[in-house]
Formats: structure tokens, sequence, C-alpha cells
């Protein structure tokens, strides 16, 4: 159906007061209560066209939890995951995905009323584009894949931090599904390019039959 609109949203929460998780015995005690509280939004949204569609889904989460140390004994924690992406459909058996995503991950461990803190993050933005195409010959099922990917990471660590910090990673691939009936064959391809290791081709072959 042309320019059907379709959405999700979603959020949670949930965390414990929490108890003294040590004996007053055992090194690093704190008599606190070592409890937490986390919370989390989802969100997922696609339109339709005659062309093919639009989507666009993430998810964020964030929380606290406490625990005992002598050092740090609280950490908060955020992260987030999505992606934009376009589906064009050039036929009934052939379409094209483009997608562009981010993602990132940062902690932060501290003590109350104490200077200073540590900080660990992560980040990621990839771009990402495949071509699917199905065809038969007489009783035969094919489908064949097509694509690469693109994305860079980096990360930040404080009070120290690492001799690398951000890299580039690429990779193209091709994949190859034949049916008759129901046995079904696949294979794949991967060539892999690490800024920070160097590269990797990695395949895989397998079948399965329906019973």
């Amino acid at each position: 159906m042309c320019c059907e609109l379709g959405f999700l949203v979603f959020g949670r929460s949930g965390g414990t007061r929490g108890y003294d998780f040590t004996y007053p015995t055992t090194w690093g005690h704190e008599p606190d209560d070592d409890g937490f509280l986390r919370g989390s939004f989802n969100f997922n949204l696609a339109k339709r066209f005659d062309w093919g569609k639009l989507y666009a889904d993430g998810q964020f989460s964030r929380g606290r939890s406490q625990f005992d140390s002598l050092g740090s004994n609280e950490t908060d924690a955020t992260t987030f995951n999505g992606k934009l992406g376009a589906r064009l459909d050039h036929s009934e058996d052939w379409f094209t995905t483009l997608e562009v995503s981010h993602g990132f991950d940062r902690s932060k461990s501290f003590r109350d009323n104490v200077a200073g803190s540590e900080v660990y993050q992560t980040r990621r933005t990839g771009v990402l584009a495949q071509t699917e195409k199905s065809f038969e010959t007489g009783a035969l099922d094919h489908t064949l894949l097509f694509g690469g990917e693109f994305y860079r990471e980096n990360v930040v660590v404080r009070p120290t931090n690492y001799g690398t910090t951000e890299r580039d990673v690429a990779s193209a691939f091709a994949q190859y599904s034949l049916g008759y009936e129901d046995l079904h064959f696949d294979s794949g391809l991967r060539y892999d390019y690490n800024e920070q290791f160097g590269d990797a081709l990695t395949y895989n072959v397998g079948a399965a039959y329906d019973l």
C-alpha cells in the first residue's frame, strides 16, 4: 500500500534499593545499600512508498549502579544505537538497501563527594549498502546478494588513554542461495579490512533440508 506509515515506541525502567553486598570483614566493605536504577527507550518508524520505504529505529538506555570499593563506588552508563535507512524496490524480486548507523556507549565511575572520575567511551559510525536479487530457472530458486560496509570506531579513556584511539573498518561480501523443493544450499564470501589489525577473507558453505 502506498505511503503507509508504521511506528513503535516503547520504554521501561526498573531498579532496586539494594542491600549491603559484603560482610563487614570483607576488604573494601562499605556499610551502604548497593542498588541500581535503569531505564531504556526504543523507537521504530517506517513509511512505505511506491518505490520502497524509509525507516529509522534506535534504542537509548541509561543506568546507575552502586558497589563496594575503596575507589569509585558508583557507575553511570549510557548507550545508544540507531540507524536511518532506505529500501529501493527495483522490481518484485530485486531491492537495494542503504543504511547509515551510529552508536555509542559511555560509562563514568566515581565516588560521591570525591573529586575525579574514570571515563570509558566508544563510538561507531557506519554506512551499509547491499542489493538482493531473486530469480527462478525451472524448478530451481536462486538468490544473489552483494554488499559493502564501512564504519569508523573511536575510544576515549580517562584519566589514561590507549595508544590507538581510532580505526576504520571496511568490508565487501557476496552470498548465493539455491533452493530445490525442500533442499537448500547457501554460500558466502566476505573480505574485511581493519586499519589496526589488517585484512581477512572468510567464507561459508551450508545445506539444509526441510523435514
